[in-house]
């Protein structure tokens, strides 16, 4: 007697197959990127490739191209992440505390920066995503709204403690958020004993803000 199988999955048999959750799909991703910033950290980024990534995450190829398109993407999403965890910090410090000091706050933000650098090299990771998003528009835009954001948070502490300044507290808070890539920059390519002043130098730099 001849028996057939019938795959329950397939669209003749009227089955339907099991939703995924959100929640499952954020925590994929997250795993994911887990295990990515687990060899930048360890074999840097040039010399991790996306084999390496599929074997330190136990995942197939498929599962994981199913969230990203390549090695590029997961970098672009490690570094988005890193800086909108940063601004947030940043917005909560702003928020919580009366009348903070712009070059406190700014401090605050390179001090978790130069933490995350040495953890995983967040300013490698950096500088590699301003590369692709001069080709990418929607990366682009992506970074532009991190900017924006930081901007419009610093221009609200500089209001708070210099409202005469109008509408060149915007100015000013542009100027100071030109600090950020250029820590990361020096972080990035610069001896580590280069930087060790650099928080002292925007306090000093920003005393009266």
């Amino acid at each position: 007697m001849n028996v057939r199988f019938v795959n329950r999955l397939s669209p003749g048999y009227g089955g339907r197959v099991p939703k995924v959750s959100a929640e499952h799909r954020e925590a994929r991703r997250e795993e994911i990127l887990c295990a990515a910033r687990r060899r930048f950290a360890t074999e840097g980024f040039h010399a991790t490739s996306m084999q390496d990534i599929l074997t330190e995450s136990g995942l197939s190829a498929g599962a994981v191209y199913r969230y990203f398109n390549g090695k590029s993407d997961i970098v672009s999403a490690i570094a988005c992440e890193n800086m909108g965890s940063l601004l947030d910090s940043l917005s909560e410090y702003a928020e919580s505390a009366a009348d903070v000091p712009v070059g406190d706050a700014v401090v605050a933000v390179l001090q978790r920066i130069r933490a995350k650098h040495e953890q995983d090299g967040l300013s490698r990771l950096a500088l590699q995503v301003w590369a692709e998003s001069a080709r990418d528009p929607e990366l682009r835009e992506r970074f532009c709204s991190t900017h924006q954001r930081f901007r419009a948070i610093i221009s609200s502490l500089v209001l708070r403690r210099h409202p005469d300044l109008g509408q060149d507290a915007d100015a000013v808070a542009g100027t100071i958020a030109a600090l950020i890539p250029g820590f990361l920059h020096q972080l990035a390519l610069l001896d580590p004993s280069a930087t060790k002043d650099f928080e002292q130098g925007v306090r000093r730099l920003l005393d009266g803000f």
